[in-house]
C-alpha cells in the first residue's frame, strides 16, 4: 500500500507542476506514455483487488467466512509481487520526469534572465532613440 500512496503522491505533485508550465511535443509525448503505464499497473491492481474481496454480507456460517477472510488477506506473493516491480518502475519514471522538466524550465528561467540582461545592456550602451531622430530627419 505505501507504493501505491507513493504513486499517488507523485502523480499530484505532476499534476501541480503540469498546472503551472507548458510542455514540449515530446514532453506531453513521454508524460502521455508514463501516464499510460500508471492507468495500466493500477487498472491491474483493481482487477487484483475484485478478484480478492469475495467477502460479501450475505447470511454465511462463521467458518466460510473466516476462510474468505483468510482468502482475502493471504495475497500470492507472484501476484502482487509484479505490481510491487511495476508501481516503482512508474514512480521512478515519473519522478526522472519531473526532475527533468524542473531542469528545463530552470534552464529556460536563466536563458530568459540572460536575454534581459543582454537588452539591458544594450539599451545602456546605446541610448539613443533613432525613430525619433529618423522623424526629425523626414521631416
Amino acid at each position: 500500500m505505501n507504493r501505491v500512496r507513493s504513486l499517488t503522491i507523485i502523480l499530484q505533485d505532476v499534476e501541480i507542476v503540469l498546472s503551472e508550465r507548458e510542455l514540449t511535443g515530446q514532453q506531453s509525448a513521454d508524460l502521455r506514455d508514463i501516464a499510460d503505464g500508471c492507468r495500466n499497473v493500477l487498472n491491474e491492481l483493481e482487477k487484483l483487488l475484485d478478484k480478492y474481496r469475495e467477502l460479501g454480507s450475505g447470511p454465511e456460517s462463521v467458518g466460510k467466512r473466516v476462510k474468505k477472510v483468510w482468502k482475502r488477506l493471504k495475497w500470492e506473493p507472484e501476484d502482487i509481487q509484479e505490481l510491487r516491480s511495476r508501481i516503482s518502475t512508474n514512480i521512478g519514471l515519473l519522478n526522472a520526469f519531473n526532475g527533468r522538466l524542473a531542469r528545463y524550465n530552470t534552464a529556460k528561467s536563466v536563458q530568459y534572465q540572460d536575454d534581459q540582461q543582454r537588452r539591458n545592456i544594450i539599451n545602456w550602451l546605446i541610448p539613443i532613440d533613432y525613430s525619433s531622430q529618423q522623424r526629425d530627419f523626414i521631416d
